[in-house]
């Protein structure tokens, strides 16, 4: 297992809530983080997120006997058992997270302008990015550098062939000298277990003048039996306030949201703080 402090405070302020599966759930009490303590080893994460992770093994087994249909992904899309996805490759699904790509591919664009911002964005880091869907706009505008970064191997080796995505955890991949003027986490932030080493790296690797989406579960919006818990899979679980004191630690500033299209989640826009860094 696992032993985590508190990545806000970086130190062990919590309180136990309640057990997931065995797993302890706590809050810090200094700053209200919540969160597992102790957490699954990385190892066992990246095992989680497998081909039972991103196809349900009902419709694993809808299809073994070829009488797979879009009835029987809708059906399961309503499965409140499923943990993670009915079926990621369903070529529905891939084509909605694509077309949430172009809004998005909007909203940078406009919110760049709100900030002043020199020129427009033209590059783009997704983090958790999949099969690299939602960065298919990001490509037809012709974006450069679009890249992608997951660290399930099962879903990139299921990648869109005409997206670049990375193998390995965020703060370890070598992006060599790719600058990147955006950063989309959809669904993405809440598993990583190492959030501070992945925003110090993300501070490194964009321009001064950037944007990052973040797409994440609301705790505020949390239950006993919220399906977000996933034991396993998330490992960080944030509200406004919590992710804008991680934001703000590492001299991101949230300067717009958005409203999600799911009730229990949230999108905050953030931009660097640059004045700051290095005084």
């Amino acid at each position: 297992m696992l032993k985590v402090d508190c990545p806000i405070c970086e130190e062990d302020h919590s309180q136990p809530l309640f057990a997931i599966e065995g797993l302890q759930l706590v809050r810090c009490t200094v700053c209200g983080l919540t969160y597992y303590n102790p957490d699954v080893d990385p190892e066992e994460h990246y095992a989680l997120l497998n081909e039972d992770f991103f196809i349900a093994s009902s419709i694993q087994k809808i299809k073994s006997t070829g009488k797979y249909d879009f009835d029987a992904y809708m059906q399961n899309l309503r499965d409140p058992s499923v943990i993670g996805y009915p079926d990621y490759l369903e070529p529905e699904h891939l084509r909605a997270k694509e077309l949430w790509g172009k809004k998005v591919l909007a909203w940078f664009i406009k919110e760049w302008q709100k900030q002043g911002f020199k020129d427009l964005p033209s590059s783009i880091l997704e983090m958790g990015s999949a099969t690299g869907s939602m960065l298919l706009p990001f490509i037809a505008a012709e974006w450069n550098p679009v890249v992608g970064q997951e660290v399930s191997r099962w879903i990139v080796e299921h990648k869109d062939s005409r997206v670049d995505v990375r193998l390995g955890e965020l703060h370890i991949l070598d992006f060599k000298d790719a600058r990147f003027n955006c950063v989309l986490a959809w669904d993405s932030f809440e598993h990583t277990q190492f959030p501070n080493e992945c925003l110090k790296t993300l501070y490194e690797i964009t321009t001064d003048e950037m944007l990052m989406i973040i797409q994440t579960p609301d705790v505020d919006q949390s239950t006993t039996d919220w399906i977000y818990w996933s034991r396993g899979q998330h490992a960080f679980f944030y509200n406004k306030k919590t992710l804008s004191l991680l934001l703000e630690k590492h001299d991101f500033i949230v300067c717009g949201e958005k409203i999600s299209s799911q009730p229990d989640e949230m999108i905050l826009i953030a931009h660097k703080r640059i004045q700051q860094r290095g005084q």
